[in-house]
């Protein structure tokens, strides 16, 4: 605080006029207010959210109170402003107003103030808000299919199926809300789940999961979408095996259906039929016996578990 004095001089009428000099001492306050945008310019497209963020410093040597922040913005773009705040002496604090552009809202250039105010303290910024048309969008994001898939396996400690991960990026500043995700040549009947609406702010990224169960031994490709109303913003292409066993390298296959058995049987008679018809290509006849036999026990050796799993189960289920 600095302290200065003022001489007043007061007359008094009446009878006994007078006259009389006063000595006044003022104290006057060392507040300081300062506001600025952190972007001079910020674009948002229609039927979007975007936030207007400004930088409030206080560089007096006193606490203010009950700063209010307002402004011109239009009220059809909805702002939503802070509450009134308190600054300490030399405190910084970063405020953001929320605008949506309504889907409707002329796309132009538009000079807007914005305004914090405690008592007769008031300090002002400007910005320049650039509203853009709605499209497109295809542009906008990036996806990317995060490996390895995480198994997701059953109270036995069975895989039955994986959950994978997509990581999304928005490559531009306005938030892009309401996207949607689908899939197409998914084989009938399998378990698909996770696949939920979503919001990604400006720059920034999200990881989404879709859970899938086979319940089948087929194998599809899959188109995954990403959507914007009836706009496509981008596409992944993922193959989806349910006799795989495991996941590959590229975490690209599923593993999949009935049972464990079943897949070790499929899996031996095709590498098996394979491999008699490479022998008898050359001749060998003796090799192909032995291939019989060594695919036979194979083949009993399935059925052996797989009969043993059943009265097994059948016992749990008496008991």
């Amino acid at each position: 605080m600095t302290e200065s004095m003022h001489l007043i001089n007061l007359k008094i009428s009446g009878i006994n006029s007078q006259e009389i000099s006063l000595a006044v001492s003022v104290k006057e306050g060392t507040q300081s207010l300062l506001l600025n945008s952190v972007y001079s310019e910020v674009s948002a497209m229609q039927d979007e959210h975007q936030d207007l963020k400004f930088i409030l410093r206080n560089e007096g040597k006193e606490r203010i109170r009950n700063i209010v922040i307002e402004g011109n913005i239009p009220f059809t773009l909805s702002p939503e402003y802070p509450e009134p705040i308190d600054l300490n002496a030399n405190e910084v604090k970063e405020i953001k107003i929320r605008i949506t552009v309504p889907q409707d809202y002329p796309a132009d250039a538009y000079d807007l103030v914005v305004k914090a105010g405690a008592g007769n303290f008031v300090v002002e910024a400007p910005i320049i808000l650039n509203v853009e048309s709605a499209g497109p969008f295809q542009d906008r994001i990036d996806t990317e299919v995060l490996t390895p898939w995480v198994a997701i396996k059953n109270d036995d400690g069975k895989a039955i199926g994986y959950n994978v991960t997509f990581r999304v990026k928005n490559l531009g500043i306005t938030d892009l809300n309401g996207i949607t995700w689908s899939f197409a040549g998914m084989p009938e009947g399998w378990d698909v789940s996770g696949n939920e609406q979503f919001s990604i702010e400006g720059y920034g990224q999200k990881d989404i999961s879709l859970v899938v169960v086979p319940k089948s031994f087929d194998s599809s490709k899959v188109n995954v979408s990403f959507m914007k109303g009836d706009e496509l913003l981008s596409k992944e292409r993922l193959e989806f095996a349910g006799f795989k066993i495991g996941q590959a390298p590229t975490g690209m296959f599923l593993f999949g259906g009935s049972t464990a058995v079943g897949v070790i049987i499929v899996l031996a008679l095709v590498g098996a039929l394979l491999y008699v018809r490479s022998k008898n290509a050359k001749g060998d006849d003796d090799e192909e016996v032995q291939t019989r036999d060594y695919l036979q026990k194979l083949v009993d050796k399935a059925k052996k578990e797989q009969s043993t799993g059943k009265r097994k189960s059948r016992s749990e289920d008496e008991e």
